[in-house]
């Protein structure tokens, strides 16, 4: 990894309360990591929500990992633990987890992971005397080969992720594995009966080509699932421009986030002064580009805006796309617009303001 990342640990234990420890350097040594006792109980247990982790045979499931990823507080719901609730638990030798919050709510929404068995989401767990139970399976086993012509491809990043990601769904998030020097890759527990987004992860293959996403649906549990060979393309070039409205530099430091809509990914370039980018194999499918500056939005000019999320674009590449100005203006980002009669950028060739500049 980059020597000169930075990290925030999470350290959980038994009886001891969750502690976050922030900006760890790897190469400063051990991390010294000094937990506090739980106090004795003194929480209601309408705040804990308790539970056992259980194999389909109803054997406990030790050392599985259960973390909230959302909290639910009457018809709001909030898109991680509430403050100074304790964000994961680890489950002990005979499955069970506990998780308690200085503040009242509802239930939770958490994700449940374990090693041989497929990573799953129990929605409106309740606090209160009576433990959930959390079944988790073996899920389905995925595999594939990458190959470049007739030849394979090893030592890269396959990504995997539901394409069913609606709010209260069973989305978990995305998997990652690697491809062997046969080009050979497996993901062995995913969620079942499930379709995926299956990509090569661009930074890591950056420079080599491009992998775009494929579709694949994956069968019941203990299934196994053969994908067959995923091509890499040459890929599409992209380049142009991030413009400020007032003709200032780029702040330092800003970055171009470019990611794919159907796959899990994204990766990024930092912008030089005057806000140039060249980006070579990128996948051609759908993508949505991103660039942040303190007070600034994107502007309404650009043809590709998404008015359903105003703070990046949407669009199709299906060609080397080298003129491509997306102009930021001073301002908060613009409402939605849910109700305009344009037509749906994602459906469009993906562009900034390039077309009205030319006119």
């Amino acid at each position: 990894m980059d020597p000169t990342l930075l990290f925030r640990v999470l350290v959980v234990a038994k009886g001891f309360e969750p502690a976050f420890f922030t900006k760890v350097d790897p190469q400063k040594g051990t991390l010294d990591a000094r937990l506090k006792a739980r106090a004795a109980r003194t929480m209601p247990v309408s705040q804990i929500v308790t539970g056992r982790v259980l194999a389909p045979d109803k054997k406990p499931v030790a050392n599985a990992v259960v973390s909230v990823e959302e909290t639910v507080t009457g018809n709001t719901t909030h898109g991680s633990p509430l403050e100074g609730a304790d964000p994961l638990a680890i489950t002990d030798e005979s499955g069970q987890f506990e998780i308690r919050s200085p503040q009242k709510f509802d239930a939770v929404n958490v994700n449940v992971e374990a090693r041989t068995f497929a990573r799953r989401r129990f929605n409106g767990v309740k606090p209160g005397a009576s433990p959930a139970e959390l079944v988790v399976t073996p899920g389905a086993a995925l595999t594939g080969r990458v190959m470049s012509g007739s030849k394979p491809v090893g030592n890269i990043a396959i990504g995997a992720a539901q394409t069913d990601r609606r709010a209260g769904g069973s989305f978990v998030g995305a998997f990652v594995t690697g491809t062997g020097e046969d080009g050979r890759f497996c993901f062995p527990n995913l969620p079942p009966d499930n379709e995926y987004a299956v990509y090569g992860l661009m930074d890591s293959v950056r420079g080599r080509g491009a992998l775009p996403t494929r579709l694949f649906r994956v069968k019941g549990d203990g299934s196994s699932n053969d994908m067959g060979t995923l091509q890499f393309t040459t890929g599409w070039h992209l380049a142009g421009q991030v413009t400020l409205s007032d003709s200032k530099p780029i702040p330092a430091h800003t970055r171009l986030v470019v990611g794919r809509d159907t796959a899990w990914d994204s990766g990024s370039v930092e912008l030089p002064p005057d806000g140039r980018f060249s980006l070579t194999n990128v996948p051609g499918e759908m993508l949505v580009l991103s660039a942040r500056i303190n007070g600034y939005r994107l502007s309404d000019k650009n043809s590709s805006l998404d008015h359903y999320n105003p703070f990046r674009l949407i669009g199709q590449l299906a060609s080397d796309t080298t003129n491509l100005i997306i102009l930021l203006e001073p301002g908060d980002n613009l409402p939605l617009r849910r109700n305009r009669s344009d037509p749906d950028p994602r459906n469009l060739p993906l562009g900034g303001i390039e077309s009205k500049q030319a006119k």
